[in-house]
């Protein structure tokens, strides 16, 4: 088997496609189970909304503001994880930008929540996430110009 680095990009695309469309799902089961539509013993869901009320809580948020705040997370995390199959299916340069500035911009989020209802104890979680998303942008930029600098050699 040759591996090359259209190879190796493909790995992190799909790396990133999958674990973005997890997400979401144990997320959307989640909040299913959080309404009532799936019964409270539902094992395969994040228990990230509880996490986020209890978080929260500290400042007295509304739980409809939360459960607003958290349908926006799963719709970033929805378009994160288009994207990502998208830019893993064509390797276009625009939908592979498209797919990481989605996951930055999700992460980055995280971090000044976590800031902001001081959440120290996930914020170490969320930062790795945001570095891995930039080493991992980082690497595909240098694999591709390398790539083109090879065809024009």
């Amino acid at each position: 088997m040759k591996v090359t680095g259209i190879t190796v990009q493909k790995i992190i695309l799909g790396f990133w496609s999958c674990y973005f469309s997890i997400v979401t799902l144990t997320n959307i089961l989640d909040g299913l189970k959080a309404m009532g539509v799936l019964s409270k013993d539902w094992k395969f869901s994040s228990g990230n909304f509880e996490m986020i009320l209890q978080t929260t809580a500290k400042m007295s948020v509304p739980a409809g503001f939360n459960a607003f705040l958290f349908c926006g997370v799963i719709l970033l995390e929805l378009t994160a994880s288009i994207l990502f199959w998208k830019s893993l299916l064509t390797t276009d340069d625009g939908n592979i930008y498209k797919a990481h500035a989605v996951g930055l911009i999700l992460f980055a989020g995280f971090i000044m929540a976590d800031e902001i209802f001081f959440a120290y104890g996930v914020e170490a979680t969320h930062m790795r996430i945001l570095f891995g998303l930039m080493l991992s942008l980082t690497t595909i930029i240098i694999l591709r110009r390398t790539n083109e600098n090879w065809k024009k050699s």
